[in-house]
């Protein structure tokens, strides 16, 4: 089983998992790429990339850039496809709020 399959099954529309659990498996992916921005402003404050200016990580932007890919190659996109247009009762407004999140940190500067 690839990561991707693993969260999908752990973040996906599945019946009885927890909206705490959700939420958890979409920040740690977003924190995937926002730890490649290693500037001391947003990196010490763990200061989440919605909210980063934006020459506040021009240093990084490959890095950046390269998680992006990354997670990106590993079918991300269809995750958060799912998790979106989730019609299923499990799938809260936090969990929906914490995917948008992701696709945020995912399209940071245009990918």
């Amino acid at each position: 089983m690839s990561l991707i399959n693993f969260i999908n099954v752990s973040i996906g529309d599945q019946i009885g998992h927890s909206e705490e659990l959700q939420i958890s498996g979409l920040q740690i992916l977003r924190k995937l790429i926002e730890r490649e921005n290693k500037e001391p402003e947003t990196y010490s404050s763990y200061q989440p990339s919605y909210e980063w200016e934006a020459d506040a990580w021009d240093d990084y932007k490959l890095e950046v850039t390269k998680r992006q890919n990354q997670l990106c190659d590993l079918g991300i996109v269809n995750v958060i496809g799912n998790i979106i247009s989730s019609k299923r009762l499990n799938i809260t407004q936090k969990v929906k709020y914490e995917t948008i999140n992701l696709t945020i940190a995912l399209l940071l500067g245009g990918n």
